[in-house]
C-alpha cells in the first residue's frame, strides 16, 4: 500500500500536468494506461479478476492522495471504481463479472454510469427512459441520459431506466449494463463543464438498444437499490478526495503566507489569516476522522447508516469549497492567475457540492430522516458511537423546532420542507461532533482536541441560529410574486441572450455525407444529435405557444415543469400537436400523445431535435398507436401498415363505434396528462 502511494506521488511530480489536462479538456492516454497498469482503476476488484483487492481504508487513502494531486483525476478514478465497477461486482451476473471485471480492473476498458436525464436530476424517480420486454429474457431500451462521466470513453455503461411489462405497466426502476458497440447506443455531445474539464461528461442516446437477462443488475425494480448502493459509497469517496484537496489548499496557502510580506510583516502573522488557516486544519481533522471511522466500520463488517454517508457528502465538499475560495482570496491577485493552480482548484471543487446529491437536497433528506425515521439515526449516535448525550440534545432541538420555530411559509408542504432543512443542518454538526468524541474515547491528540472544540462550537451556534429568523425569511414572497419582481428587471437591463455566431464547425456542403442531389444530409451535418440551437428554437416556440394559450409571459414558463402542471388537457394536447406540426412543416400528423410521452418542454424539444426526419416521427406515431390502441381484440404491437386486416376491421364499425373508441383513447390521454408522464 505504501508503495502505491509513493508511486502516485512520484508519478504526479514527473508525469502529470494538471493545467494541460484542464486546458485541453482531456486526460492523456498515458495516464489512463499507467493508472490501469498500477491497478488504480480496479482497486477493490478481487485478485482473481486482476484487481488489487484493497480494503475500504486502503482505497480511501488512495483517494485522498489523488484528491491532493488533481481533483479531476480523483473523480475519474473514483467513477470507474465506484459507479462503474461496484454495481457489477455486487449485482452483476456471474457471466457478466467474468467477462468485464478483468478488463475494467486493468483499465483496458472504462466504465460509466448513466442516471441523470434532462427532467430527472436530483429526483431520479422522474426517470423517463424505459426498457420494454421483447421476450422474457430480452428488453429494448430507449431514452436519453445527460452528464454521464467517461461515457464517451467507456467500454460499458450502467444505465437505469423504467422497466415495463408487455402491457406497458411500470415494474420499477431497473439497471442494465450496456456494452460499447451495441446497435442503437449513440454518444452525444460533450458538456463544456466549468471545472473537472479533463474528464468527459456527455449525453448518451439509447435508441432501441437490446439487452438480455445476463446484463441486468440485480432483480426487476431494484435499480435504485443498485444505484444508491454505488452512490452511497461514492459520497464517502468524495469526502476522502476532499480531504486531500483541503490539505493541498492548506499547503499552498501556508507557503504563500509564509513568504509574502505586507505592511505589518509576514502575511502568515495576520490575525485573519491565522484564524482561517487554523479553522481549515480543524475542518480537515474532522472530515478525516469521519472517513477513517466509516472505513473502519466497513472493514469490520459493520453496517453504516445512510445518514453517515449523507454527512460525508454534505460537510466535506462544503469545507473543501471554503478552503479553495479562501486560497484564491488570500493569494490576492495571484489567486486569479490560472498558472498559480488556485483557479483550477476552485473550479474543480465546485462540482462536489452538486453531484451525487446537492448539499441542499441532502440537508433536507437528512432532516426528514431524523424527524420521521429517527430509529437509524438514534442507533448510530447512541449505540455505534456511544454518544447518547449528543442525541438527546439533538432530539430536544428537533422537538423545539417543530413546536416553536415559526415558518415563513403558510403551506404545510413548504413548512415541513423548511423544518427538515433546519433539522438537517443541526444533524450534520451533531454527527461530526459525535464521531470526534467517539474517536477521543480510544485515542487523543492535539489536533483531535482542537477539532472537537471547533466542531462543538459550530454545533452550538447552529442550534442557536436555527431559532433566529434570517434576513432572507423576512422578505420571502410567493413564487408568482418573485417572478413578478424579477420580470421587472427587464425594464432596467433588458432581456439578454447573445446570438453572435461562434466558430464555424460545419463540414463544407461539398464534403458532407449524404445525397447531394436530394439535399438529404447525414446526422452529423444536420446537427440533429442534440444540436443546441435546434433544441433551443423548439423550446422557445413551445414556451411562446404555451404562454399565448395560458395568457402568461414566456419568461414565466418553466421548460422543466410538466405540461400537466400548466393545466394542459387532451384538447390542448391535440391543438399543440397540430400547431407544432404546422410550424415544423411536416405533412404527416403528429400524435397528441407527444405531450405525455415527453411531458416537459425540455424533454419534448430534446426529442424533436434528435429525430432524423419526418419519417421517424411517423414511425414513432405508429409505434405509439400500436401499443395503445387495439380494436376488436387485435393484438397490441402490430402495425396497421403491416396488417391490413386492422384497416378492414375498422371499416366494419359504425361512425358511432369509431367515435366511442376515439373518446376512450382521449380520456386515457387526459388521464396520463394529469399525471405528467405515463405510468
Amino acid at each position: 500500500m505504501s508503495e502505491l502511494i509513493s508511486w502516485l506521488r512520484n508519478y504526479a511530480n514527473e508525469n502529470i500536468n494538471s493545467r494541460l489536462i484542464d486546458e485541453r479538456r482531456c486526460i492523456p492516454p498515458h495516464i489512463v494506461l499507467d493508472f490501469g497498469n498500477q491497478g488504480l482503476l480496479g482497486m477493490q476488484v478481487p485478485l482473481e479478476y486482476g484487481g488489487l483487492g484493497l480494503n475500504n481504508g486502503e482505497t480511501m487513502n488512495v483517494m485522498e492522495q489523488l484528491g491532493a494531486i488533481d481533483t479531476t483525476l480523483s473523480l475519474f478514478v473514483g467513477l470507474n471504481n465506484v459507479l462503474g465497477i461496484r454495481p457489477l461486482l455486487n449485482f452483476g451476473s456471474p457471466s457478466l463479472r467474468e467477462e468485464l471485471l478483468p478488463r475494467l480492473a486493468t483499465g483496458r476498458e472504462l466504465a460509466a454510469f448513466a442516471l441523470t436525464e434532462p427532467s430527472a436530476g436530483s429526483n431520479p424517480q422522474a426517470i423517463a427512459s424505459s426498457a420494454i420486454p421483447q421476450s422474457p429474457e430480452q428488453w429494448i431500451i430507449n431514452g436519453t441520459k445527460i452528464w454521464s462521466g467517461s461515457a464517451a470513453w467507456a467500454g460499458i455503461i450502467n444505465v437505469f431506466v423504467q422497466e415495463k411489462d408487455s402491457q406497458g405497466n411500470f415494474q420499477g426502476i431497473s439497471g442494465f449494463t450496456v456494452k460499447r458497440g451495441t446497435p442503437g447506443l449513440k454518444q452525444g455531445p460533450e458538456a463544456l463543464t466549468m471545472g473537472m474539464r479533463g474528464m468527459v461528461q456527455n449525453t448518451v442516446y439509447f435508441n432501441d438498444v437490446a439487452v438480455d437477462a445476463s446484463q441486468k443488475l440485480g432483480n426487476t425494480g431494484e435499480g435504485m437499490k443498485v444505484a444508491q448502493y454505488a452512490m452511497m459509497y461514492g459520497r464517502l469517496t468524495i469526502a476522502a478526495a476532499s480531504v486531500g484537496g483541503m490539505k493541498r489548499c492548506a499547503q499552498l496557502w501556508h507557503r504563500y503566507s509564509s513568504r509574502r510580506q505586507i505592511s505589518t510583516g509576514r502575511l502568515l502573522e495576520n490575525p485573519l489569516v491565522l484564524a482561517r488557516l487554523n479553522g481549515l486544519t480543524a475542518a480537515i481533522t474532522t472530515i478525516e476522522t469521519l472517513v477513517t471511522s466509516i472505513t473502519t466500520w466497513l472493514d469490520q463488517g459493520q453496517e453504516v447508516p445512510v445518514e453517515a454517508y449523507a454527512v460525508c457528502k454534505m460537510a466535506a465538499p462544503e469545507f473543501y469549497w471554503e478552503a479553495a475560495d479562501n486560497l484564491v482570496q488570500f493569494l490576492g491577485g495571484r489567486g486569479y492567475i490560472e498558472s498559480n493552480m488556485a483557479p483550477q482548484i476552485l473550479r474543480d471543487a465546485r462540482i462536489l457540492r452538486i453531484f451525487e446529491g446537492p448539499t441542499e437536497t441532502l440537508t433536507a433528506f437528512l432532516g426528514s430522516r431524523v424527524i420521521y425515521q429517527p430509529e437509524s439515526f438514534k442507533t448510530f449516535l447512541c449505540d455505534t458511537l456511544s454518544m447518547p448525550e449528543i442525541y438527546e440534545r439533538f432530539e430536544q432541538t428537533v422537538q423545539q423546532i417543530q413546536d416553536y420555530r415559526q415558518s415563513p411559509f403558510t403551506e404545510e408542504t413548504k413548512t415541513k420542507n423548511w423544518t427538515a432543512i433546519l433539522c438537517g443542518e443541526v444533524a450534520m454538526w451533531g454527527v461530526l461532533l459525535a464521531v470526534l468524541e467517539a474517536k477521543a474515547m480510544s485515542s487523543t491528540s492535539e489536533s483531535l482536541n482542537r477539532a472537537i472544540a471547533w466542531t462543538k462550537e459550530h454545533f452550538q451556534q447552529k442550534i442557536t441560529q436555527v431559532f433566529a429568523q434570517t434576513p432572507d425569511e423576512l422578505v420571502i414572497s410567493s413564487a408568482n410574486k418573485t417572478t413578478e419582481l424579477i420580470s421587472d428587471y427587464e425594464n432596467a437591463i433588458g432581456n439578454l441572450e447573445q446570438t453572435l455566431a461562434g466558430e464555424d464547425r460545419e463540414v463544407d456542403e461539398f464534403l458532407r455525407l449524404g445525397d447531394w442531389e436530394t439535399g438529404r444530409l447525414g446526422d452529423w451535418e444536420t446537427g440533429r444529435l442534440g444540436d443546441w440551437e435546434t433544441r433551443r428554437n423548439i423550446e422557445n416556440w413551445l414556451m411562446n405557444w404555451l404562454g399565448e394559450k395560458l395568457n402568461l409571459s414566456p419568461q414565466n414558463i418553466d421548460p422543466k415543469q410538466a405540461f400537466a402542471d400548466y393545466g394542459i388537457d387532451s384538447v390542448m394536447a391535440v391543438e399543440l400537436a397540430q400547431d407544432l406540426q404546422e410550424w415544423l412543416g411536416y405533412t404527416q400528423q403528429l400524435e397528441a400523445s407527444l405531450a405525455w410521452n415527453f411531458p416537459t418542454i425540455k424533454s419534448l424539444a430534446q426529442y424533436l431535435s434528435t429525430i432524423e426526419s419526418e419519417d421517424e416521427i411517423v414511425e414513432e406515431k405508429f409505434a405509439v398507436n400500436d401499443s395503445k390502441i387495439a380494436l376488436n381484440g387485435q393484438s397490441q404491437g402490430t402495425s396497421s401498415t403491416e396488417n391490413p386486416e386492422i384497416i378492414s376491421d375498422i371499416s366494419n364499425y359504425s361512425e358511432d363505434e369509431i367515435q366511442t373508441a376515439i373518446n376512450q383513447e382521449m380520456a386515457e390521454l387526459e388521464s396520463l396528462l394529469k399525471r405528467g408522464y405515463p405510468s
